[in-house]
């Protein structure tokens, strides 16, 4: 058993903090807002506790990269949609990411970095209440540790009414999508033109 008597569950995913630790996971629930990585219990015989990396309104979903570039995982996560698909957040959610600090994993909240509201990092929030739910590029800025958020532009807003999930993948170096959507499951890519 690795926790009991969870309040809320809602995402799961490996994550590695560095090249050198073993694969361990982060989880969270939708309403308890503590987002914790749980280190890998198989490295040692006493009982792992999870460490609380952040807390945040109704985290949804995650990913991961090494955005400062020193080798540690960061977070990217995005929060405060609303309770339900029907009792959203009419102003949109807000993405951050969360900067990994190393060798003190464990000893303080993680430092929240604002990218933006609903490398790159794609947003494709889950609705937009009665109107189609944009997928927005946010380009983070070349001093990702003092700027005050990234630029962004939209990539679709006219397709998609409720995205429920997205995977990143790579097709000629470039970027590619699928997405899981009320329409279906749909690629969505740059069509690279030859000049």
């Amino acid at each position: 058993m690795i926790e009991e008597h969870l309040k809320d569950g809602y995402w799961i995913e490996a994550f590695q903090a560095d090249d050198e630790t073993p694969i361990g996971f982060v989880a969270y629930g939708l309403s308890d807002r503590e987002i914790s990585f749980y280190p890998n219990s198989w490295t040692t015989t006493e009982k792992v506790e999870p460490i609380r990396i952040q807390k945040l309104i109704n985290p949804i979903a995650m990913d991961q990269a090494d955005i400062t570039g020193n080798g540690f995982k960061d977070i990217i996560i995005c929060f405060d949609y609303g309770r339900t698909i029907t009792d959203f957040n009419p102003d949109g959610g807000h993405i951050v990411w969360l900067e990994n600090p190393g060798q003190n994993i464990g000893t303080e909240p993680w430092e929240q970095h604002y990218v933006g509201r609903s490398p790159t990092i794609i947003g494709i929030p889950i609705v937009n209440g009665p109107s189609d739910v944009p997928v927005l590029l946010f380009r983070l800025p070349d001093d990702v540790l003092n700027a005050k958020a990234g630029d962004r532009e939209v990539v679709d807003k006219e397709f998609f009414h409720l995205i429920h999930d997205a995977k990143k993948f790579n097709v000629h170096s470039l970027d590619n999508l699928l997405i899981a959507s009320r329409e279906g499951l749909n690629w969505l890519y740059i069509l690279k033109l030859a000049l």
